[in-house]
C-alpha cells in the first residue's frame, strides 16, 4: 500500500514537472530564439457565431518574453463596450523554468478608457494587466472569453505577430452556427506555410515553428509583408443594425440606406447664409471650394465613438449646431452643405495613414477614416474634412494613392485617390551665398515646396519665431557656427505651395589651408545618410515618396580671390531616379552650382537593395564635393 502511495505521488509529481516544463523557457528551440525578443509558445483563437447578433471569442495565448524589448508583446488586453462583455479574463505569470510566480484574476486587471486624450467621446474600454517583470525570461499564460453582440467584425488571424517574434504554434478556428454564408481571404500566404481547413460551417487555420523576422530598413508596412487571414459574414449585425457585404455594391447600399440616409438635412438659416456666399459664383469647382472653406471656418474635430456612432455620422444639423464632429460627422456635414447648393458628393471610406487599399476583391467592414468625393465632369475633387487648414482638393500623404470605397445611392464603388508624383512633389532651393575674406559666409536662402513636400513642411507656418529658428538650426546642423538672422514663411493654399526665406550667417563654414579656402558646394540640401548594409536582405523595401529637388546656389567670392579648381559635371541614372550636378564660373568671382535629384517612390524586391544603396552612396559622395579658391595673385 505504501509502495502504491509513493508511486502515485511520484506520478503526480512527474505530471506537475512535465506541466511546468511545457513552458520552460530553456526548452525553446534555438532557431526560434534567433532574432527573437519574444516567443509565442501557443496562440489559440476560437470564434463561435451563435447567431447573426452574437458571437463568442475564446482566446488562450502563451508567450515567453526573452528581454525588455519583448515586454510589449505580452499583450494582456481585452477591449469591451456596451455591446461586448468580458466573460472571463486571467493571466498566469511563470518564471524561466515554468514555475508559477503569480496568478492574476479579473480584479487584478486595470480597467481604463480605450482612448487617451480629451478629444474623443467614447464608451470603449480596455482591461489590461500592468505587470513589471523582475527578471527575464518569463512567460505569460493569458486567457480571455468575450461575448459580442455584433458580428460585423470577425477577428483576423495573424500567425506572425510582429518583428522579432517567433511562433511555436498558432491556431484559429471559426464556427458558423448561422444559415448565412461566411467567407475568408488570405494575404501574403507565401511568407509562411500554414494549413487551412474549410468545412461547411467551420474554418481552421494552423501553423507552427515560425522563425522571428528581423526588421530591416525601409521595409514595407506590417500588413504588406506578414501573412494574415480575414473572415467575414455576408449578413451581419453592427450595433443592432443589420448589414450585408455580399459584394461592394450591396455593402455600399447598406451604408447609404441604413447609416447615411436622412442625416444630411440642414437648418434653413444655414442654407440661406451659404447660398448668399455663392450668389455670384458660376464655376462649380469654385462653389465647392467656398463650401469647403465655409465648413473649415465653422468647425473643429472631436472624435465620437459611442455605439453605432463609431460607424454612423452624427446628423448634419447637430454638427451645424455644436460646430464639431469626427471624420464621419464633418464629412457628412460637408456633403449636406454641398447638397443644399445642388452639388452631389459621396461619403468615402479609406484606410488613412500608412498606404493600404480597401480590398476591391473582398467586401467587408474595412477602413479607419472617411473623406469626401465630389465627381465633376473633368475630374474628381477630394476633400479632407477633418482638417481646418488643409488646402482645397488636396489630401496629402494621409490618404493619397490608395483604393477607397465611395458610397453612392446605387451602392459602393471602388475608386483610387490622387497620386502625387515626382513632378508635383518638388522642393526648389535658391541661395545667394557671399564668402567674406575672413572665411565667414552670409546667405539668403529661398525655398519653395509643393505637393507632398509642402505637406511635410507646412507645419512651419504655424510655429512661433523661436520654434522656427530651432527647426532650421536642426535642419542645417552640419553648418558649423550657424546663426539665423531672419525667417519668413508664407503659405499659398491656392497653388499649394510653402515659401521659406531664411537669412543666415555661418561663422566657420570655410576651411583654410594656408592661403587657400576649401568650400563645400551643397550647403542646404545634402544627402547625409546611407541605407544600412545587409549581407543577405530578406524583405522587400520602399524608397519613400516620389519627389524632385532643384538646387541653385550662387557663390560670390571675396575680392582678390579666384577659383583654383572646379570639379567636373556629373550625372547618374538608375531605376530609382536620377541625380545631376553642374558647375559654372562667371566673371572669375561667381560660381553657379546646380543640383537636381529625382527619386521614384515605390516598392522593390530585396535583390535590388544593394543597387539602391549604391545609387544613394554616389549621391552622398557627390554632395560632399568642394571647390578651392585662392589669392588671385598666386
Amino acid at each position: 500500500m505504501i509502495k502504491k502511495l509513493i508511486l502515485l505521488i511520484f506520478i503526480a509529481g512527474m505530471q506537475i514537472v512535465f506541466s511546468q516544463e511545457d513552458y520552460n523557457a530553456f526548452s525553446i528551440p534555438i532557431e526560434l530564439k534567433k532574432n527573437a525578443n519574444a516567443v509565442v509558445r501557443e496562440s489559440n483563437t476560437l470564434i463561435e457565431l451563435n447567431s447573426l447578433k452574437e458571437m463568442v471569442i475564446t482566446e488562450r495565448r502563451v508567450v515567453t518574453i526573452l528581454n525588455r524589448f519583448g515586454d510589449k508583446h505580452s499583450d494582456t488586453r481585452a477591449y469591451y463596450d456596451d455591446s461586448n462583455k468580458i466573460l472571463k479574463i486571467s493571466a498566469l505569470i511563470l518564471d524561466a523554468s515554468g514555475n508559477e510566480i503569480k496568478k492574476n484574476k479579473s480584479s487584478d486587471f486595470k480597467d481604463v478608457s480605450a482612448v487617451t486624450g480629451g478629444q474623443m467621446y467614447t464608451n470603449n474600454r480596455v482591461k489590461y494587466l500592468d505587470y513589471k517583470p523582475i527578471s527575464y525570461p518569463y512567460t505569460i499564460v493569458f486567457e480571455c472569453k468575450i461575448k459580442e453582440k455584433s458580428t460585423a467584425f470577425i477577428k483576423s488571424w495573424y500567425p506572425v505577430e510582429g518583428y522579432y517574434v517567433s511562433v511555436e504554434k498558432s491556431s484559429y478556428e471559426f464556427i458558423n452556427h448561422t444559415t448565412s454564408e461566411h467567407k475568408y481571404k488570405s494575404y501574403n500566404s507565401s511568407f509562411v506555410d500554414f494549413k487551412i481547413t474549410n468545412e461547411e460551417n467551420r474554418l481552421i487555420f494552423k501553423t507552427e515553428n515560425l522563425k522571428a523576422v528581423e526588421q530591416e530598413e525601409r521595409s514595407p508596412s506590417f500588413n504588406e509583408v506578414f501573412p494574415r487571414v480575414v473572415v467575414a459574414m455576408e449578413d451581419f449585425f453592427l450595433k443592432g443594425v443589420k448589414g450585408n457585404s455580399k459584394d461592394w455594391k450591396s455593402f455600399g447600399l447598406w451604408q447609404f440606406n441604413d447609416l447615411l440616409t436622412d442625416r444630411d438635412e440642414l437648418e434653413d438659416e444655414t442654407v440661406t447664409e451659404l447660398s448668399e456666399l455663392l450668389v455670384n459664383v458660376s464655376s462649380k469647382k469654385e462653389k465647392i471650394k467656398i463650401v469647403y472653406n465655409y465648413m473649415q471656418d465653422r468647425t473643429r474635430y472631436v472624435g465620437v465613438q459611442l455605439g453605432i456612432g463609431g460607424w454612423q455620422p452624427i446628423t448634419a444639423r447637430e454638427v451645424d449646431k455644436v460646430k464639431y464632429g469626427d471624420c464621419k460627422g464633418l464629412t457628412n456635414y460637408t456633403k449636406a452643405l454641398l447638397k443644399s447648393q445642388g452639388i452631389e458628393s459621396y461619403y468615402t471610406i479609406v484606410y488613412a495613414g500608412a498606404k493600404r487599399d480597401i480590398d476591391n476583391q473582398f467586401s467587408s467592414l474595412q477602413g479607419n477614416h472617411v473623406i469626401l468625393n465630389v465627381p465633376l465632369e473633368e475630374e474628381d475633387v477630394w476633400l479632407e474634412c477633418t482638417s481646418q487648414t488643409m488646402p482645397f482638393n488636396f489630401l496629402g500623404d494621409f490618404t493619397d494613392d490608395r483604393d477607397v470605397l465611395v458610397v453612392t445611392p446605387n451602392g459602393g464603388v471602388i475608386k483610387h485617390t490622387p497620386v502625387y508624383g515626382e513632378e508635383m512633389n518638388t522642393l526648389t532651393t535658391s541661395a545667394k551665398i557671399v564668402i567674406e575674406p575672413n572665411g565667414r559666409v552670409k546667405a539668403v536662402v529661398d525655398l519653395k515646396s509643393k505637393g507632398l513636400q509642402y505637406d511635410e513642411r507646412v507645419y512651419l507656418a504655424s510655429l512661433s519665431e523661436e520654434k522656427k529658428e530651432l527647426v532650421y538650426l536642426d535642419r542645417w546642423g552640419c553648418l558649423n557656427g550657424l546663426k539665423i538672422e531672419k525667417i519668413e514663411v508664407n503659405e499659398d493654399k491656392n497653388i499649394i505651395e510653402l515659401r521659406e526665406k531664411v537669412s543666415l550667417v555661418v561663422e566657420n563654414y570655410v576651411t583654410k589651408i594656408g592661403e587657400k579656402y576649401l568650400i563645400q558646394f551643397n550647403m542646404f540640401n545634402r544627402q547625409t545618410s546611407l541605407p544600412l548594409t545587409y549581407e543577405d536582405r530578406s524583405l522587400p523595401f520602399k524608397t519613400g515618396m516620389s519627389f524632385k529637388d532643384f538646387d541653385v546656389y550662387e557663390f560670390q567670392l571675396p575680392l582678390g580671390m579666384k577659383v583654383d579648381s572646379l570639379p567636373g559635371d556629373f550625372m547618374v541614372e538608375s531605376e530609382f531616379g536620377t541625380y545631376e550636378i553642374s558647375f559654372e564660373l562667371n566673371n572669375d568671382n561667381r560660381i553657379l552650382y546646380k543640383r537636381e535629384l529625382m527619386i521614384k517612390g515605390g516598392g522593390y524586391s530585396s535583390i535590388k537593395y544593394a543597387e539602391y544603396r549604391s545609387f544613394i552612396k554616389k549621391i552622398k559622395k557627390k554632395d560632399k564635393l568642394k571647390f578651392v579658391i585662392k589669392n588671385s595673385k598666386i
